[in-house]
């Protein structure tokens, strides 16, 4: 977990300062750091659920009784930090994305009250598909289809908002 919360730090980080370089320029671009974050936020998503895929096709039968000098903990705990510093990169993008769309409080309020409440549906999905369930192979390739459906879901919203005639492209240039 040391790894996962390790990531995380460094996700928040890293995301908050891309942002901030992309929104502090003479002509702020919030569609290029949404592209950029994005894109930076799936390509570390995806290299951790390869890593995950190939841990788990290439161990039939784990061994319980693994040390911390143990070669085989090396990619499993690689990829709790990619979840980690992907979860923070989505999230601190989130935060950044609703601070951008909505103006008023009581607007932004409502947008944080629907994230959190997909977010906890995902996580009883999560909790509800466990071992005994769902293998843990199919529950990988379950969390892949609701990840890359929910990227594409992401795109237009972004295109709409930040596009040529997006409401925030609007509001930057007269600020």
């Amino acid at each position: 977990m040391v790894l996962f919360y390790g990531g995380c730090v460094l996700g928040a980080l890293g995301t908050g300062y891309g942002l901030d370089s992309y929104m502090t320029r003479a002509q702020p671009a919030p569609l290029q750091a949404s592209y950029v974050i994005v894109s930076l936020f799936v390509l570390v998503h995806s290299l951790a659920f390869a890593l995950a895929y190939y841990t788990e096709t290439s161990h039939p039968a784990w061994p319980t009784d693994l040390s911390l000098s143990d070669s085989h903990i090396v990619i499993p705990s690689l990829v709790f930090a990619l979840w980690g510093l992907s979860d923070a990169m989505i999230n601190t993008f989130l935060n950044w994305l609703i601070g951008a769309l909505f103006t008023q409080g009581d607007e932004k309020a409502r947008a944080i009250g629907m994230w959190k409440l997909v977010n906890s549906v995902a996580h009883i999905y999560g909790y509800y598909f466990n071992i005994d369930r769902m293998s843990a192979s199919m529950q990988l390739v379950a969390n892949m289809l609701f990840f890359y459906v929910g990227c594409a879901l992401m795109l237009p919203v972004l295109l709409r908002h930040f596009g040529p005639y997006g409401a925030v492209k609007r509001r930057t240039r007269s600020m």
